[in-house]
């Protein structure tokens, strides 16, 4: 019924399969895109990205979309799965897409990320759920930046930050950790720890985030 009911209102386009024939509207501004099992499939030819404001995808990283056309894309939400271990998936056109607001993406391989998103001035948060990711080197200089997660992150000092996930104990030294005293703003943060440490090390690393 909802479903119906946003295609009655051009609200979204969805979009199952590749062998799907029903025509999909060319100025479609928020688009679904759920290719389940499919290997190959694409999105029809009909759909222009261009005009794509708001993107959600799953399916395999084979059939992700060219994200450089969607140049007026504001949110973009991916969940990618791939049949084998050592694939990667490359995001790095996300750095053109100047109107970006909420990034989120999940995936069980690794993902290449664009070393520099500083023009994004617009982003508000980026969510990566990621076996691997690279930071860009200048995502503290994002100015409206306030809920940020990347696996095994390290402490970025970012006062506007309201979130912060997922910070490693193992790899962040007692000094970066109190470098966390400096985020005023923040509301939510998550640790984790990769390695087996000594007992004495962990609690004196957990001091040290107590004291912030």
């Amino acid at each position: 019924m909802i479903g119906n009911k946003c295609k009655e209102v051009d609200f979204i386009t969805s979009v199952n399969n590749y062998l799907e024939t029903t025509r999909q509207p060319d100025d479609a501004h928020r688009l679904s895109v759920q290719f389940r099992g499919e290997v190959n499939a694409k999105i029809p030819r009909s759909i222009i990205l261009s005009k794509v404001r708001s993107l959600a995808f799953s399916g395999h990283y084979g059939c992700v979309p060219s994200l450089v056309e969607c140049r007026l894309l504001r949110v973009l939400i991916l969940d990618i799965w791939a049949d084998r271990s050592d694939a990667s998936v490359d995001i790095s056109g996300i750095s053109r897409l100047l109107l970006l607001r909420y990034v989120k993406i999940a995936c069980n391989i690794s993902v290449k990320f664009p070393e520099k998103i500083g023009k994004l001035e617009h982003l508000e948060t980026l969510e990566v759920d990621a076996k691997a990711a690279t930071v860009p080197s200048d995502i503290a200089s994002l100015p409206g930046l306030l809920h940020l997660s990347l696996p095994s992150a390290s402490v970025i000092a970012m006062r506007s930050l309201r979130t912060l996930g997922y910070i490693d104990l193992s790899k962040n030294l007692e000094e970066d950790v109190e470098k966390l005293m400096e985020l005023e703003n923040l509301e939510d943060l998550h640790l984790t720890c990769s390695e087996a440490h000594k007992a004495d090390i962990l609690e004196q690393k957990m001091g040290a985030q107590g004291r912030s």
